[in-house]
């Protein structure tokens, strides 16, 4: 039988990793939910999305995180998806926002040329609270010419975004 006294290093490395990961804060999820509308047609609508706690980065700095996003319009149109997003701090209260995300597209009355969309996105938020912040975006879908039919279609959001 050994002992932590065989593997000083071992177990030096072992209680590094886990002070490492008890110290800080934990790293926080995020809901947002707001109203959006397409540039291209009118539609407006809403959207919601779910970040998980960040997976690299730090406070202050860039960050990245999975998420999910959902959105839908008056017109039928809908869209679900999931994938990368990134934030950059570019003051204590500022932020950029960016985010890529394939998903499902239903259409209603924009036909955007098969049910495959790549959603990208790029926001400007501002820290209104410790927990909370309002994001302006704007978003793109397009099927990256997978179909040959590739209108795209552009729409503009404003979000709530609380930590939790």
């Amino acid at each position: 039988m050994s002992n932590t006294n065989d593997h000083p290093v071992a177990a030096r490395l072992c209680a590094l990793v886990l002070s490492a990961g008890l110290a800080g804060p934990a790293a926080a999820q995020e809901l947002s939910f707001g109203l959006t509308t397409d540039i291209d047609h009118g539609g407006v609508g809403g959207v919601v999305e779910f970040h998980g706690a960040p997976v690299f980065g730090q406070q202050g700095g860039v960050s990245g995180a999975w998420g999910i996003a959902a959105r839908s319009d008056l017109d039928g149109d809908a869209w679900v998806g999931a994938g990368f997003v990134l934030d950059f701090d570019v003051s204590p209260n500022a932020f950029v926002e960016a985010s890529f995300m394939p998903g499902f597209y239903h259409p209603g009355e924009t036909e955007l040329g098969g049910n495959l969309q790549f959603r990208s996105l790029i926001g400007f938020g501002w820290r209104v609270s410790p927990t909370g912040a309002v994001v302006l975006s704007l978003d793109h879908l397009s099927n990256a010419g997978i179909d040959p039919f590739n209108p795209g279609a552009e729409t503009l959001s404003i979000r709530y975004r609380m930590q939790f």
